[in-house]
């Protein structure tokens, strides 16, 4: 990536198709910044064979977002987007993600709309934490561990887990505010903080996985 750059002269296209790009790296795109300021980045794509995005590849609130063709099992790395607000679902198609690191889109607010993670099977520690405009139904019943805070003060309005799921971290939903129905299964899971400060949560079922429920108690730390 950072030879590619190089070989940039100052002319740079309004679109630059980059064929066979598999990685994008935090460190490369950082060391780019004075050689190729990222704020041209909006006008590339890079077109397909993208398989991972490295650590804080473009968080930031001012970094631009192009278009990544991600490849289905797209692996991406802690704080890859953190806080940046450019970044949306047309940007980056979430239903081919496989692994979503920690931190990785945490306070994306350009996330608007319905999440679709049906190709997840790891959602990282407050990985979309604070990505206010997610709403709708959230059906992760594909997914075998979900991280702390993981989707904690996001809009979303329904969820959905699975016997699929083994690993169930504290507050995966807390402070979701929109959240009025859930069904949380799994395989030996326990239960804590799922659902502090959700004030317009009406229903829950939980399924035969959900072996403990632990905290203050169930009134506080459920429910909140």
């Amino acid at each position: 990536f950072l030879h590619f750059y190089k070989l940039l002269s100052s002319e740079v296209p309004s679109v630059c198709r980059v064929a066979d790009v598999r990685r994008i790296f935090a460190l490369e795109l950082r060391k780019t910044r004075q050689i190729f300021p990222l704020d041209l980045l909006q006008n590339f794509t890079f077109a397909g064979g993208i398989t991972s995005i490295g650590e804080y590849a473009f968080s930031g609130s001012d970094a631009p977002v192009p278009t990544l063709h991600v490849e289905p099992g797209c692996v991406i790395s802690g704080g890859a987007f953190e806080r940046n607000v450019n970044v949306t679902f047309e940007t980056v198609d979430m239903s081919r993600l496989s692994s979503i690191g920690e931190r990785a889109f945490c306070g994306c607010t350009g996330l608007c709309g319905r999440l679709d993670l049906s190709s997840a099977e790891h959602v990282g520690r407050s990985a979309f934490s604070d990505c206010t405009g997610i709403t709708g139904f959230l059906d992760l019943a594909g997914v075998r561990s979900i991280g702390y805070y993981a989707f904690s003060n996001s809009s979303i309005t329904g969820v959905r887990t699975s016997a699929a799921l083994e690993s169930f971290e504290q507050g995966a939903f807390s402070g979701c505010r929109a959240l009025e129905t859930a069904e949380i299964d799994g395989t030996n899971i326990g239960i804590s903080e799922t659902f502090d400060h959700c004030a317009s949560l009406r229903s829950v079922t939980f399924g035969d996985g959900v072996v403990s429920m632990a905290g203050r108690g169930y009134s506080t730390e459920i429910w909140g």
